[in-house]
């Protein structure tokens, strides 16, 4: 098994300090992804204009991702830009006050992300710098960020469900503006500068999207992760059309995420033992039985299993895609890869998003097994990447 470069000294607190990072970004994304669809249809939005506002986003991120990143690697350190951006999506934020109706809605979610995506790429950049160079446990940083998405479901699914619809906005607002300032904690630790500019060339943000290998399985993953798209768009809403209440819902939310926790307690251990790709096709498995059966209505035991599954269907296939980027690029080219990552998975989220909007008006539940179908799509991609050359550039020294 691959591994790190030799570690070297990490700044102070470097894990903790990233873990914040995450805690911020999640504790957004913990009230957003199950609660904002909840507050555009308030707004009164159609469930096409709801598919349209969170699916535009995606797309979006599939056009900026690659310039912002490479920017990102061209600065002395990518911290302070990754600053900066958080603190600019925040105050993109408080603009839906000032306005209404999807239109307004639209453009201001489309300012906000252009702010907002870039942010995760980054810090995942600066968390695998740290696991390459200091010989940080990626999973154990991590789960800081998933323990702050539970609190903020439960948290949700008890003050907000129950609350006037508007207090879902001012508590994205107010976690984005406490964010802002815990974020200024993200370690600084510079870049590497040891690969030739061959390397570096060969390395480019645009040459890797002609990787056969890395694309595919880039693609595979970003499938797999998008086959989660018509949960996290109309998951809380089908819920709520069985019968269960904002707790309930929020229970539900909450034990998907702690089974994401455990999987990325031991994901190293798995990375070590079994590769990153076996990890992938376990998480692709995983999602094809768990989008099976949740059109079903097993009862809130049986939710709560295939809940169980979100710990493969995104932990397992989350940490497996960051240990492969890792083991796949230059560290100085890590931002541009988690960019390229980062579009791929954009783009597959955003049509399965844009396709969830009619795929859930025309036939409720069942578009679960559309997402199924999607799962097996990605494991066929898996097999297919297979046929091609490693890139691992962990098995040479930069420059060779």
């Amino acid at each position: 098994m691959n591994r790190p470069d030799q570690p070297e000294e990490a700044p102070r607190l470097f894990a903790s300090r990233v873990s914040i990072a995450y805690c911020c970004i999640f504790a957004f994304a913990g009230i957003s992804v199950p609660y904002f669809p909840l507050w555009l249809q308030f707004k009164g939005l159609s469930e096409f204009e709801i598919g349209v506002v969170l699916s535009a986003p995606v797309i979006l991120r599939v056009l900026i991702a690659g310039p912002i990143v490479s920017f990102a690697d061209s600065r002395p350190d990518r911290a302070n830009f990754t600053i900066a951006l958080y603190i600019a999506s925040a105050l993109s934020m408080v603009l839906y006050i000032l306005g209404g109706g999807f239109w307004w809605i639209l453009a201001i979610t489309l300012l906000m992300t252009f702010f907002f995506n870039p942010v995760v790429p980054l810090v995942d950049a600066i968390a695998m710098s740290g696991v390459r160079r200091f010989g940080a446990n990626y999973g154990r940083i991590r789960i800081s960020g998933s323990v702050i998405f539970i609190v903020a479901n439960l948290a949700g699914g008890y003050y907000l469900l129950d609350a006037p619809a508007d207090y879902i906005l001012f508590a994205l607002i107010v976690v984005l503006a406490i964010g802002s300032l815990l974020m200024l904690a993200l370690p600084k630790i510079g870049k590497r500068r040891q690969s030739t500019g061959k390397l570096m060339e060969q390395f480019s943000f645009y040459r890797m999207l002609k990787m056969p290998r890395f694309m595919l399985v880039l693609l595979a993953a970003g499938i797999l992760q998008a086959s989660h798209a018509l949960f996290y768009s109309f998951g809380s809403i089908y819920w709520q059309s069985l019968g269960y209440d904002g707790l309930t819902i929020g229970i539900l939310w909450g034990i998907g995420v702690a089974a994401e926790i455990v999987l990325f307690q031991w994901g190293k251990w798995l990375i070590d033992n079994i590769g990153a790709i076996t990890l992938l096709v376990i998480g692709g498995v995983a999602a094809v039985a768990r989008w099976t059966f949740f059109p079903f209505d097993p009862g809130l035991g049986g939710y709560l299993a295939l809940q169980l599954l979100h710990g493969l269907t995104f932990g397992a296939v989350h940490i497996a895609t960051m240990y492969f980027i890792m083991e796949s690029v230059p560290e100085e080219r890590l931002a541009s890869a988690q960019g390229v990552g980062f579009a791929v998975s954009g783009l597959t989220s955003a049509m399965a998003v844009f396709a969830g909007g009619y795929i859930f008006q025309a036939i409720g539940a069942s578009g679960f097994w559309v997402m199924a179908m999607l799962a097996a799509l990605a494991l066929v991609l898996i097999r297919v990447a297979m046929a091609f050359p490693s890139m691992d550039v962990l098995q040479r020294k930069d420059g060779m």
